[in-house]
């Protein structure tokens, strides 16, 4: 369980889960007293450095389409050279 409870088995865990009102999910933030801390928090600590710099650089990238049709959705772009950096209609450099 999320609550570091020493558990013997699933139903246990279930049992658990259903009385203290665990949701089993670690907490992902918290503060770890240095005296405690062991190469297990370390890695745990820079997957979630990771996961945030990857949340970062998804919101960068992501580019919202307001009304407009996917690319595969039949608007043309492809098919008439269109968009970003095709020969003709719309965009790009020429």
């Amino acid at each position: 369980p999320a609550c570091a409870r020493k558990s013997c088995s699933l139903a246990c865990v279930n049992r658990h889960k259903a009385a203290h009102e665990c949701d089993g999910k670690r907490a992902r933030v918290g503060f770890i007293d240095i005296r405690d801390f062991t190469d297990g928090d370390v890695v745990r600590d820079y997957r979630f450095l990771e996961d945030a710099g990857a949340t970062g650089e998804r919101a960068k990238r992501w580019k919202p389409t307001f009304g407009e049709t996917s690319v595969d959705g039949g608007d043309g772009a492809r098919e008439n050279g269109g968009g970003r950096g095709g020969r003709g209609g719309r965009g790009g450099r020429g």
